[in-house]
């Protein structure tokens, strides 16, 4: 099966946040009136920073898992010479001194979430030498058979790529997934990879009721940043950054998000189809 790329296109979200609810970081997450206004409320997306709250997340792995890596190692280059999954992980991905091109890339991955029955997955692609170089995406159940493996034709410059799962994901359900670079065909330990594991969960009430009524995209993928719900919130900034007219609150947006989960270094590589 062939994924094309994930078409970016700037999706008018209708909602506005409704009055009286703020978001609690308990690792289910709730809310709590606070009468809190809609005015405040809105406005606060575009004053403050978005921040992924990790405290929100699933623990990353269970017992017995192979924790697993958003960066692909093995390159005595800079970060942008290395595949890296757009995810939190354990640590910030920088060089490792001022001036340095080594880039500190040895970091752990931590499990996601989505609302979404075929979620976005976004990477940071370093250029190619040749035109025609394939990546796959293979999507494994919790048995770690594989349910789709989907390949991608990758651009030859480096930057921002968003591939979008074949395979629908069941609520409750923990997946992993695994994206390499076919550098190596006769040799896959060889080719650059990243992975994650992901699991679709169903909103609370009163989050799936704050989001229908939020009026701003920003409005939203605050809420859902706080929630640590990492795959839409990160999605809906992509589609911000890539469309807006307002480059500069989208920018900073997007920069925030990835500098707070360590991936600042690559905040300013462009978007690639």
């Amino acid at each position: 099966m062939t994924c094309k790329l994930y078409a970016l296109g700037f999706i008018l979200l209708q909602c506005s946040l409704a009055s009286g609810l703020s978001l609690s970081a308990s690792a289910n997450p709730t809310f709590s009136n606070t009468g809190e206004s809609t005015a405040i409320a809105a406005n606060r997306a575009e004053l403050s920073p978005l921040v992924f709250n990790q405290s929100n997340t699933p623990s990353s792995f269970e017992r017995g898992t192979r924790p697993s890596r958003r960066t692909s190692g093995g390159s005595r280059g800079g970060c942008s010479d290395q595949l890296v999954a757009l995810l939190p992980g354990s640590d910030t991905i920088a060089t490792a001194e001022a001036g340095s091109a080594v880039c500190i890339s040895a970091s752990i991955a931590q499990q996601t979430t989505t609302l979404a029955a075929s979620p976005t997955l976004w990477f940071y692609v370093p250029a190619q030498s040749q035109t025609g170089v394939q990546a796959e995406l293979v999507l494994l159940d919790e048995n770690a058979q594989a349910l789709s493996i989907d390949a991608i034709e990758l651009p030859i410059e480096a930057g921002i790529v968003g591939v979008q799962l074949s395979q629908s994901l069941a609520a409750g359900q923990t997946y992993q997934w695994v994206f390499s670079i076919l550098t190596h065909p006769g040799a896959p330990s060889e080719n650059p990879t990243v992975e994650g594991r992901l699991q679709r969960i169903s909103p609370e009430p009163v989050l799936a009721n704050a989001l229908d009524a939020a009026d701003e995209p920003q409005v939203r993928a605050q809420l859902l940043a706080e929630q640590g719900i990492w795959h839409d919130a990160l999605d809906i900034v992509a589609q911000m950054r890539n469309a807006s007219s307002d480059a500069a609150l989208t920018q900073a947006n997007w920069v925030s998000l990835l500098d707070s989960v360590g991936l600042g270094v690559i905040a300013q590589a462009d978007f690639v189809n």
